[in-house]
């Protein structure tokens, strides 16, 4: 969560000073939509660790394995459906979540984008949560700090030299994801960590998960609960009639 709320807050610094003030209230609009994307994110990436855990806890690297495989398998699967339904009626959402006809077009060049790296995104936060469960707390946040760094400096350039836009605040956040998750990857296709990829452990196994989701149905539903939080200040803008008071939501509360 500390990852998304900077790529929130540094998103919002370019784009409020490169782009315009009616981008910072396009880019509101996507905030629950993102939230939902981090519900499906979480469902996999905190049940997964958890039972990582708890299997190398018991001494149990096989099923520590297992449980890395599954969890690989299903943050892309549910990533991908995630992000071809939200992209086919990306528009539709956006609306329902308060876009105007001002604002849409800021926040559909965003999320386009976003929902393109989704898998991406999903991945790299799902496999970087198992090796801080997997006794590597400090290489996980070392890869939050380049992914975060990444995105710090290629953002200005995204958007002041070439011009891009909101898209390239956008681009900005999936090239830094982009960039952890071959540092995760590579983590993990070492055969001298913990818990590292192998062939049987893409096996899908039932039992694991149940209990990936059984434990990361509570950040599911936060989550969830967030996105309709955010939601509700969609009001702001039909009440007053003008999309500012959305921009000004989104920079006292960037996260």
């Amino acid at each position: 969560m500390t990852i998304v709320s900077l790529y929130h807050i540094i998103d919002s610094i370019f784009i409020g000073h490169g782009v315009g003030v009616m981008a910072i209230s396009g880019l509101a609009i996507t905030f629950p939509l993102m939230n939902l994307l981090m519900a499906f994110c979480t469902l996999t990436s905190s049940g997964a660790s958890t039972v990582s855990s708890i299997r190398l806890g018991q001494k149990d690297l096989d099923g520590a394995t297992n449980v890395l495989g599954n969890a690989l398998t299903l943050c892309i699967v549910n990533s991908i459906l995630v992000s071809i339904i939200s992209y086919i009626f990306l528009d539709n959402i956006l609306l329902f979540f308060g876009a105007s006809q001002t604002t849409l077009p800021y926040a559909r060049d965003f999320m386009q984008v976003i929902l393109i790296g989704t898998p991406i995104s999903h991945v790299m936060i799902g496999l970087n949560n198992i090796m801080r469960a997997t006794g590597y707390p400090k290489k996980a946040m070392l890869t939050s700090m380049v992914s975060v760094a990444s995105n710090l400096i290629l953002a200005p350039i995204f958007i002041f030299y070439f011009e891009w836009g909101i898209g390239g605040a956008a681009t900005a956040t999936v090239l830094a994801q982009f960039i952890a998750m071959i540092w995760v990857v590579h983590h993990f296709m070492h055969k001298d960590s913990f818990v590292h990829f192998t062939r049987k452990g893409w096996k899908i196994r039932l039992p694991i998960l149940g209990n990936i989701f059984a434990i990361g149905m509570s950040p599911f539903l936060m989550n969830v609960c967030a996105c309709a939080i955010h939601t509700s200040f969609r009001f702001f803008g039909f009440y007053y009639h003008n999309d500012l008071p959305v921009g000004i939501y989104q920079k006292i509360k960037p996260c």
